[in-house]
């Protein structure tokens, strides 16, 4: 093998932390995540191998505690219900514990994210009625810029931002071609599509949105129906 540093051939590969007997570099061993084969490498390219390998970790530490914790939800699901919940019943418990957690830390924008989830959960089981006012739900927030800014002890904005700020804001289109689909395939009237909406998001009002309920559904509307 050759030195990764001057290239020049080396008598014997090393099997470890070995100085080059010529430019006196530290050559490393170490296997590289992507395609698992061993090699010998410079301080730099060892460095960022092993960067590689805990972030590796790091996802698999992740994976295997939200495993755990699915799992232990499905057991507590069984015992209740007396019978093999769904993975989608698992799901659905997962995403209004995180609900709860993301609005008492004034997370909007997670807070958003599992509130989608559980529009894709219904969606997917074709409750598709549930499902439409969920994604209002998640358009409101969108427009309206929901932030992640956190709360210290005392209720204040630990990043200083406010919660919801229209400099955040967007249209997903995704979010307002589900909502088509949904309306197109129930049959909802624009009549019946804005009293639902009302409905649900009147429940909101004491969110601090910088758009009230009325201009939300005018820029909704202009994107589903026209």
């Amino acid at each position: 093998m050759n030195c990764p540093y001057c290239n020049k051939s080396l008598e014997k590969a090393p099997s470890r932390k070995t100085g080059c007997p010529y430019c006196h570099n530290f050559i490393y061993v170490r296997t590289d995540p992507k395609n698992k084969e061993r090699g010998w490498v410079t301080e730099e390219q060892k460095d960022k191998i092993d960067e590689e390998w805990d972030l590796i970790a790091g996802i698999r530490e992740t994976y295997s505690a939200s495993q755990n914790r699915f799992n232990e939800i499905k057991e507590r699901l069984h015992e209740q219900f007396g019978k093999e919940p769904s993975d989608n019943d698992v799901k659905w418990v997962i995403y209004n514990g995180e609900c709860l957690e993301y609005l008492s830390k004034a997370q909007w924008g997670l807070y958003r994210n599992a509130r989608f989830g559980m529009a894709e959960l219904l969606r997917s089981e074709l409750k598709l009625y549930t499902a439409l006012e969920l994604y209002f739900e998640v358009f409101y927030l969108d427009v309206n810029g929901a932030c992640n800014v956190g709360l210290d002890q005392n209720g204040n904005s630990l990043s200083g931002f406010p919660p919801f700020s229209l400099d955040c804001a967007f249209v997903a289109p995704f979010i307002t071609s589900i909502i088509k689909q949904i309306i197109k395939k129930e049959k909802i009237t624009p009549q019946k599509s804005k009293e639902i909406f009302m409905s649900r998001i009147s429940a909101m009002s004491n969110f601090p949105c910088p758009l009230d309920v009325n201009k939300t559904w005018e820029l909704l509307e202009k994107h589903i129906y026209y």
